[in-house]
Parts: C-alpha cells; sequence; structure tokens
C-alpha cells in the first residue's frame, strides 16, 4: 500500500476559521476581530494567538475556582473565561486537532501552512475528509 499525504491546506482553514467563530472571532486584515462586547479588551487576536488557542487540547484549559476555564497560552493564563459546555462547543468546532501554519506577512492570507499531517477530532471524520486512500 503506498502512503500519499494530501492538501490539507483548506481543511486546516476550516477548523482554524470555525473555532475561531466559536469564540467570537472573525478573519479580518490577516488578523482574528471580536465584536463581542466581553472581549473588547482582546478584540484582536494575532494569528500566532490564534493558532495557539485552536491548538489547545480541552484538558489543557486552566481551571478557575469558580469552575469557569481560561486558556493557558505559553504558560499564562489568556483572558477569557467559559464554562465547562462552552469550552465542549468550541471544542467541537474544530475539524482538526492541530493546525500546522504559521504567520507570513508575505502570504495572502499572512500564514504559511508547515505541515499537511493533520489528525481529525473525531475518527468518522477521516473518511468524510479524504484523509484515506
Amino acid at each position: 500500500m503506498q502512503f500519499e499525504i494530501g492538501n490539507t491546506h483548506q481543511i486546516q482553514v476550516d477548523s482554524m476559521t470555525a473555532f475561531m467563530q466559536s469564540i467570537g472571532y472573525k478573519y479580518v486584515n490577516k488578523g482574528w476581530e471580536s465584536e463581542v462586547d466581553s472581549l473588547q479588551h482582546i478584540r484582536r487576536l494575532s494569528h500566532r494567538t490564534a493558532i495557539a488557542l485552536h491548538n489547545l487540547q480541552a484538558d489543557e484549559w486552566f481551571q478557575h475556582e469558580d469552575g469557569t476555564m481560561s486558556p493557558l497560552v505559553a504558560g499564562k493564563v489568556f483572558d477569557m473565561r467559559m464554562g465547562p459546555y462552552m469550552l465542549a462547543q468550541v471544542q467541537a468546532a474544530k475539524i482538526v486537532q492541530k493546525v500546522k501554519m504559521q504567520p507570513n506577512r508575505k502570504a495572502v492570507e499572512g500564514i504559511e501552512l508547515q505541515y499537511h499531517m493533520v489528525k481529525p477530532m473525531q475518527p468518522y471524520m477521516t473518511i468524510a475528509l479524504g484523509l484515506v486512500v
């Protein structure tokens, strides 16, 4: 059996876009912006931060004493809180577990794909996404 790596660029972009929309951000001018009132203190996010947020698994979020959860990015608690149910919803918005991208100002979308190998969030998605020959 011959293994062939397919182009997963669009799958990874769609996964990050769906995740970011689920937490209240949309793609604008090579970055991510929010119009949600509770996120005005972090209205704009860079691609680097968006990638880091996407790639966090649910068990990597910090749990506060009141039961709310915050992303733990580069060892620091990110100033965004949500309950466990909302965290489950935003995790479910992902198509793949991790996106393999890095910011690139010269690229049209502001990001450059690093690696095409991806792991879907759910096993059944492997066939649906065309990741198996």
